[in-house]
């Protein structure tokens, strides 16, 4: 909450029409985990953090996601015509947009560029992901976007974290989200606490 409420909320006004560079984005990411970790050794890898957090929207990219989506959901609800026309100007410069482009229209080509989502028709809300189900910014609750939302932007802070090597002759498995918020709890920092959670963790799914 207080990240949102305190750190989010000085900078997000504005982001609908010019995102903040990468190497700001990557500051107050940094700051973020860095509040997050409360003390204790602080992970190579920001995004995996993030990634496997409760909330991934603490991230300030993908606080900006968000917000943009959110409003464009907004406009979609109040002026139909006008929500379709933003979506289609952004179809036309998807491949031509940079992170530094402004303008509404640039900086939602550069989000959905990011999140990987395809564009199904020329002016619908509705958007194809892969490995998971089309997302229609218009069905369902607020509560329930903001949850669909959380997934794509998991798997986009995931596919981001570096390949370890840590230990020879072992490949890369896919990162469990689940295990990975277990293993990252602080309550399981101890080594007390943490032998109470073997037990569990060992029946969990591979």
């Amino acid at each position: 909450g207080f990240i949102h409420s305190v750190a989010h909320s000085k900078w997000l006004h504005g982001v609908e029409c010019q995102l903040p560079n990468n190497t700001k984005l990557d500051k107050l990411r940094k700051a973020v985990v860095k509040a997050l970790s409360k003390g204790l050794k602080t992970n190579r890898s920001p995004y995996l953090v993030l990634a496997t957090g409760h909330d991934p929207f603490v991230d300030p990219e993908a606080a900006a996601f968000r917000r943009i989506l959110s409003r464009l959901r907004s406009l979609a609800f109040k002026d139909p015509a006008a929500a379709a026309r933003l979506v289609s100007c952004a179809k036309k410069k998807r491949r031509t947009c940079s992170a530094t482009s402004n303008g509404a229209a640039n900086v939602l080509a550069v989000v959905l560029s990011r999140l990987n989502w395809s564009f199904l028709e020329d002016e619908s809300m509705t958007f194809s992901r892969p490995g998971d189900t089309p997302i229609d910014l218009l069905f369902g609750s607020k509560k329930n976007f903001h949850e669909e939302l959380a997934r794509s932007v998991r798997a986009m802070l995931l596919a981001r974290v570096p390949a370890r090597h840590d230990w020879q002759g072992e490949l890369d498995l896919h990162i469990d989200i689940a295990k990975s918020r277990i293993l990252e709890d602080a309550s399981l920092a101890s080594f007390s606490d943490s032998e109470l959670a073997q037990n569990a963790i060992q029946i969990l799914p591979k």
